[in-house]
Order: C-alpha cells, then structure tokens, then sequence
C-alpha cells in the first residue's frame, strides 16, 4: 500500500513537473501558410546561424519579418521591423527569457490567410514573404 501511494505521488510530480517546464518556453515554431511564429522557439546553433544570416542579406523588405536571438534568457537586437503586437511580443519574450535557452523569438512571413493576400498577383513583398518564409521552414526542417 505505502509502495503504491509513492509511486502515485512520484507519477503525479512527473506529470506537473513535465506541465511546468513546458509553460516555461522553448516552444516549437508555429507554421502558417506563409509564416513562422516563434514563441520562444529554442533552435539549434547551426540552424540559428543560418536564419539570422539570411534575415540579414533580406534588405530589401525588413517588414516581412522581425526577429530576435535569445541567449540563455537574455534578448539580442530586433533583425527586421515587422509590427509585432506588444501583448504577443510580451508573451513571446517571456517563453524566451524562462526557457534560459537559445531560443528566436516573433515572425517571419505574413500570416494572412493566403486568397486575400494576392488575387491573381502577388506584389514583391509578399513574394519576398512566402520565399522568405519557405526558405527558413527548409532550414527549421534539418533539426
């Protein structure tokens, strides 16, 4: 009897404790038509690098995507100028800052649904968006 209750009570702080860390961040990305969300995505180094280098060679339409680099808990400087909401940017940087990872966090890509984007063409910025957006899903996919 007193077996069965310890480990009832051991199952039971497992459970909670699995809860627990995941609120804490580290999210997986979020995929949409032709976007990304990061809520505090942790992502390997390799992968990071390459994200962030090809955010960086993107001058031509930062409002497409805005990003930022945590290292364990603490923000780097914004990539991109994407309008990103204050209540989920605070939610997003607060998955990064408790996760204590590396970790990305806002939005590559718009997520608009993707008819009421462009009918019959796509302006230049949304093609650089949904490229953009392949682009990084291909990198997210080696991890």
């Amino acid at each position: 009897m007193m077996k069965t209750r310890f480990i009832l009570i051991l199952a039971a702080v497992a459970v909670g404790g699995c809860a627990w860390m995941s609120n804490l961040g580290g999210q997986g990305p979020t995929y949409g038509d032709n976007c990304i969300d990061f809520p505090g995505t942790s992502v390997p180094p390799r992968q990071l690098n390459q994200i962030v280098a090809r955010l960086q060679r993107d001058k031509k339409f930062p409002r497409n995507y805005r990003v930022v680099v945590w290292d364990k808990g603490n923000p780097g400087h914004p990539i991109g100028r994407m309008k990103i909401g204050k209540t989920e940017a605070t939610k997003s940087d607060t998955y990064a800052k408790n996760s204590g990872l590396t970790a990305l966090t806002y939005r590559v890509g718009n997520c608009a649904p993707s008819g009421a984007i462009c009918n019959p063409k796509c302006p230049p910025p949304t093609l650089d968006s949904k490229r953009l957006a392949e682009e990084v899903k291909d990198i997210l996919k080696s991890y």
